[in-house]
């Protein structure tokens, strides 16, 4: 059992449903209220590789709008690449995280700062998130729409990946369902996705829609968001 695993386990003595929903309710006051020791507003030219933030995103989805992230690569000062936690159960963000920690300590490397998990990229996630099917959690944030950022600290892993914002309620029976419908297609989204290149991500094109199979889907959504939202990178 890893440090982060038994920490918690600590923690949630107190019941799992409070541990959560107490958690909740800190960071919203956090994020509207920031304690520079807990919660840093920062610039979004202040986001690395293997920074753990929580930002508000200008996108139709909830859980995009306000997004606990771990953030897995930076393309083209255009993309950020980041695992949404929205999109994983809590024992599923408390297994990433623990085994993150491990190649660290396994690595004989320490936590680097504002960005702990420096050596992160969009492959390496990737990978960590096949393993356990939940790939997806890979999203694309385009940063012209990106409103405000607050850094995590490291330290403050334990309770943080235990916390969402109170507008999106936590089920994870509509999580596992989505892993589960997800599962079917996984090789054909599997193959699309190592098919594109990074600037498909921000300028999707009618062609591009038609040539996709199982991101098909996908890729309507981020094409809606752009002609709603705006980019200012186009302009």
């Amino acid at each position: 059992m890893g440090e982060l695993r038994k920490k918690i386990t600590e923690l949630t003595n107190i019941g799992v449903p409070k541990f959560f929903k107490q958690n909740c309710m800190d960071y919203y006051n956090l994020y509207k209220s920031p304690d520079m020791d807990v919660v840093t507003p920062i610039p979004v030219s202040k986001m690395y590789n293997g920074g753990i933030y929580f930002i508000y995103y200008k996108d139709e989805s909830s859980w995009m709008q306000l997004s606990p992230i771990l953030c897995a690569d930076i393309r083209d000062k255009r993309i950020i690449f980041g695992i949404n936690m929205n999109f994983l159960p809590l024992e599923i963000r408390m297994d990433l995280f623990d085994d993150m920690i491990i190649d660290l300590e396994n690595n004989n490397k320490q936590s680097n700062g504002m960005t702990p998990f420096h050596f992160l990229n969009f492959e390496s996630a990737y990978k960590k998130l096949l393993r356990r099917g939940f790939e997806y959690a890979i999203v694309e944030y385009d940063i012209s729409r990106i409103v405000r950022v607050f850094n995590i600290k490291y330290d403050d892993l334990s309770t943080w990946i235990y916390s969402q914002h109170p507008k999106n309620i936590y089920d994870p029976n509509k999580l596992y369902q989505i892993w589960a419908a997800k599962l079917k297609d996984r090789p054909e989204r599997h193959k699309d996705l190592i098919s594109k290149l990074v600037e498909d991500f921000y300028n999707v094109t009618d062609e591009l829609i038609d040539n996709s199979t199982a991101l098909k889907g996908h890729f309507k959504r981020l094409q809606r968001n752009q002609t709603k939202f705006g980019d200012k990178f186009s302009k």
